[in-house]
């Protein structure tokens, strides 16, 4: 890939995400295609989607964590994140 469609790819990612969090999801069917579009085999994309996805969701659930104040409830234990 060069340069151009890694901006394209980040663009339309950007874009795709930002709606994704006002409707609550959908950005990967858009990700996908366009990394599909781009040339990626069906299997790199999908893989190269999931990591992204994954990344995401990391994201969100420390971001979660560290904004909202907790019990001492044993799901956060289980995840292993104990805010003190």
């Amino acid at each position: 890939m060069n340069y151009l469609e890694h901006a394209v790819l980040f663009i339309i990612s950007f874009l795709a995400n930002t709606f994704s969090s006002f409707s609550g999801g959908g950005a990967g069917l858009i990700q996908f295609l366009v990394l599909i579009f781009l040339g990626l085999s069906f299997s790199v994309a999908l893989a190269t989607h999931k990591v992204a996805s994954v990344a995401l969701g990391v994201g969100a659930a420390l971001r979660y964590l560290t904004d909202v104040t907790h019990p001492n409830d044993i799901s956060i234990k289980i995840v292993g994140y104990e805010n003190t």
